[in-house]
Parts: structure tokens; sequence; C-alpha cells
């Protein structure tokens, strides 16, 4: 008896069948017209296929994919992370830049997205035969940062330090690699990654107030994100003291753009008003407009006619989320 009411009680805290039908609904819809290349992976213009931060957006919506059991999109986004690594361990912005010998061929952006796969496909993954390869992949990839070639570094030729490895970096890498279990070994980077546990409960938040508008404070939403999965343990939170500073990051990125869904989303979870702001955004057919380089809207200012500039992926990320914070797969 007690059993059976503490389930009804957990589905009363968490399910608004409701809700979660108006989500899934629309999200198959998006689906149906969210831009992809002509082999299913993800694209970012309209009418042809073009990759360039998609490793970035690609895992996040793979670890959106993972926590709301979207298996269609677990597929296409997973692979197109998992095919945008190089065979020496490099991974590269998107799976048609694989060895394209650009500049600037990645950076600290594109590295949340690896980072978000490596959570999905392994931390998250019970399928022991996978996440085993996913951690030969984590390894590898910081094996190459590792040699000569990289010289500690995310890519070889860059502009903007796009590509050095900084504190907050050093820290996922120290977050998602532990979670792994696969931590580096040896001294230089290893070693600095190895000491980088202080910064979450003491940098971070400090770091989200002096981060500039737009995308660059989507990027500390993403971490926010990683941060929040890695601190939940059996459908609970592991560490209340970290919780406690990513509710202070989460309640600062709403504050700074409170008409922002996702950074409403992290600061208050999933609501009524949200739902229907979001199936506002994410329209259930392509938005008609001129523009064809598309974007991942919650990564812009709400003054900059987001709605428009969507490429679905977006969308699909966002909701998945929320059909997963609805299912109690998702705590804070």
């Amino acid at each position: 008896m007690k059993a059976i009411l503490l389930s009804i009680f957990s589905l009363s805290l968490f399910a608004n069948p409701a809700l979660l039908e108006r989500l899934e609904n629309r999200r198959e819809l998006v689906k149906s017209w969210a831009l992809e290349c002509s082999d299913g992976s993800y694209s970012e213009h309209v009418g042809d296929c073009h990759q360039h931060d998609v490793t970035l957006f690609a895992g996040l919506g793979c670890l959106g994919a993972v926590l709301a059991d979207d298996t269609e999109t677990i597929k296409k986004r997973c692979d197109d992370v998992k095919n945008a690594q190089g065979s020496n361990g490099r991974w590269w912005r998107g799976v048609t830049r694989v060895d394209d010998g650009r500049d600037n061929s990645f950076s600290r952006d594109m590295a949340r997205g690896v980072h978000a796969y490596l959570i999905a496909k392994g931390h998250l993954n019970k399928d022991l035969e996978e996440k085993e390869e996913v951690k030969k992949s984590a390894t590898n990839w910081f094996n190459w940062i590792m040699s000569d070639e990289a010289d500690e570094k995310l890519c070889t030729i860059f502009t903007s330090n796009r590509c050095r490895i900084t504190i907050g970096a050093r820290n996922l890498f120290y977050n998602t690699f532990g979670a792994l279990g696969v931590m580096p070994q040896g001294g230089g980077l290893a070693r600095k990654v190895r000491k980088s546990g202080w910064y979450l409960k003491n940098l971070f938040y400090v770091e989200t107030m002096v981060t500039e508008t737009g995308y660059p404070r989507h990027l500390k939403a993403s971490s926010l994100l990683m941060y929040r999965v890695l601190n939940m343990q059996d459908g609970k939170i592991k560490d209340k003291k970290i919780e406690r500073k990513m509710k202070k990051v989460a309640k600062f990125l709403h504050k700074k753009d409170t008409e922002n869904a996702l950074m409403n989303f992290f600061n208050n979870g999933v609501s009524e008003k949200l739902v229907d702001q979001v199936l506002t955004q994410c329209p259930a057919n392509l938005p008609n407009s001129e523009q064809i380089n598309r974007d991942f809207q919650w990564q812009r200012t709400t003054s900059q006619g987001i709605i428009d500039i969507t490429d679905g992926h977006d969308c699909v990320y966002l909701m998945n989320l929320m059909i997963a914070k609805l299912n109690g797969n998702l705590h804070w």
C-alpha cells in the first residue's frame, strides 16, 4: 500500500498529461520540418546542407533526447556528434567538416556539445557495450588534445583564443570524464584538469555574472544543464550545495532575459504559460522567412526576431527537456 501511495505521489508531482501531450504532439510536428541534410544529419541552412556549429547544438539535442527517451532524435543527433570525430580522436564542427583543414575547425563552444554527447551516451547509458565505446572516444579525444599536433588545444589553427582550454573548459573535462571513469592522467593539461574541481562551487556563478548577453549566456546555460544532470543520481540530487549554486546561476540568467523560454525553464521548470510560449515560438510548420541561415533561437535575445530564425532543432531540444522534467527525469 505504501509503495502504491508513493507511486501516485510521484506521478502527481511530475507528470501533467495535458502539458505532456501538447509538447509531444508539437515536437513530432517540428521534427518533420527541422532542417537536415539529405543523409538526415543536422543542417543550419534552408535548402542545402550547411554545418558550422552543429557539434554544439547536436550534442545538446542528443542529451535532451536521452533525457526524454526520444529514440528518433537520440539516433540522429547523437550520431551527428559521434560521426564528427576523426579517426585520430580529434572532434570537428560537424560530420561534413571532418578533416576539412579550415581554420577554427573547433572551439570551446563545440566542446560543450561533445561533453553533452559523452554525458548522454556514456554517463546515462545503460548499454554497457556502447558505454565502453563512448569512453574510448572520450579518451581518444583527450589523447589527441595532448598530442604534439594539438599542443593541449582543441584545434590547431584558430583566432580569438577559441581553442585554448580555460579553467571553465577544464572543469567540464573534470566533471564529465570523472563521471565516465576516464579521468586524464599525467602532467600538463591532465594535471590541471584533475585540480579544477573547485571551479563549480567557487567560480562558475561569478563567471556567469560577467558573461555577455546572447550566445555566451546560452553557453553558460548549456553548462548549467550538464552540471545538473551530473549532479543527479537515482532520481535525486547528489550534492545540494552544488544545486544551490545552480539555482543562483539559473535565476541570474533568467533575470537578464526574462522572455527567453530556455532561461525561464531552467529557473522555474514547466508551467502552462511557458508551454504556450514555446508552442508559439516552435510552429507546426517551417517559418516562412527570407533568412536562409537559421539558428538556435535560445542563444539570441528576444529582441532579435527569434521565431523567424529557428532551425527546428532548438525547439525539439527544449521540448525534450520540458518533457523530461515533467516525467521526473530532470531534478532541481
